[in-house]
């Protein structure tokens, strides 16, 4: 047998070369699947954000169809509704006001 240094190349010269080629295949199998995994990731996490971006855009378009399908009764009604809302608004401030709050003395 052959002696290098401390490397016993002895009948089985090869084992350590075949024992290197083994580690670094596995290394090479490990990162592919790490690359796989990351990959099959980043893809799952895409077709999430299609579809939330999907959904948001049909619910949307739903609202953009009920306003341009409501007819002109349905805004006088609901602009009614809005004038007395806002008229309550302003008239509990007005008794607020007459009450004394919102003043600093």
């Amino acid at each position: 047998g052959v002696c290098i240094g401390r490397l016993n190349l002895r009948g089985g010269g090869n084992d350590w070369m075949q024992e290197a080629t083994k580690a670094a295949a596995q290394a090479q199998l490990k990162k592919s699947l790490e690359e796989t995994v990351k990959q099959k990731l980043e893809r799952a996490f895409q077709h999430k954000i299609l579809q939330a971006a999907q959904i948001v855009e049909q619910q949307v378009d739903a609202k953009r169809r009920e306003q341009e399908e409501m007819s002109s009764d349905e805004l006088e009604r609901i602009r009614e509704e809005r004038i007395r809302t806002m008229q309550k608004a302003v008239a509990a401030r007005r008794k607020w006001r007459a009450q004394g709050h919102g003043r600093y003395e």
